[in-house]
């Protein structure tokens, strides 16, 4: 329980920053390169040492068998998540994957916004039908953490809101 609450930390703390410091949107120009989120997440996963995890819904399924409160409230919105972390990749594929996530545009995915500061850079997609994100992709590049993060769920704008303002579960 104590990873899935720091996804579910992650995860919020990441909202919280897109819905605080939100940019104008991404605009694709001349130099993007249009992926699938699968051939996206295929390139990235096979650098040397990335760590891919696969949340499938019997995993989700079980850790809500032990979830309490605004993780079981959580977990009841999502269906499935995965996550590539390149802690250990080596500088050279860190930067490949920079590069790769700054020039990428994900096909039937809309781009939300771009975080810069000087050590993180951010990238958030959504899909979404009416009012319901049903995927939601967040990107990370930098001098601190590099990864790519994939929840596919039913969460409503609400929801968002809810998670980032806190009423998230309890830290580790």
């Amino acid at each position: 329980m104590k990873t899935l609450r720091s996804i579910i930390l992650c995860i919020t703390t990441i909202i919280s920053i897109q819905l605080t410091q939100a940019q104008a949107p991404i605009t694709p120009d001349s130099t993007t390169i249009l992926m699938s989120d699968n051939e996206l997440f295929d390139t990235i996963k096979e650098y040397d040492n990335a760590e891919y995890v696969k949340v499938t819904p019997f995993m989700i399924g079980m850790a809500k068998l032990m979830a309490t409160g605004a993780e079981k409230e959580f977990l009841d919105k999502v269906k499935s998540m995965r996550i590539i972390a390149m802690a250990s990749c080596s500088p050279d594929d860190k930067a490949k994957y920079a590069n790769l996530i700054s020039l990428v545009a994900l096909k039937k995915y809309e781009p939300v916004t771009e975080i810069s500061d000087e050590n993180i850079n951010m990238r958030i997609y959504l899909k979404m039908k009416e009012d319901i994100v049903t995927e939601m992709i967040i990107a990370q590049w930098g001098t601190t953490q590099n990864y790519i993060m994939q929840i596919n769920g039913t969460l409503s704008i609400a929801d968002i809101e809810s998670m980032s303002k806190g009423n998230n579960p309890n830290p580790m």
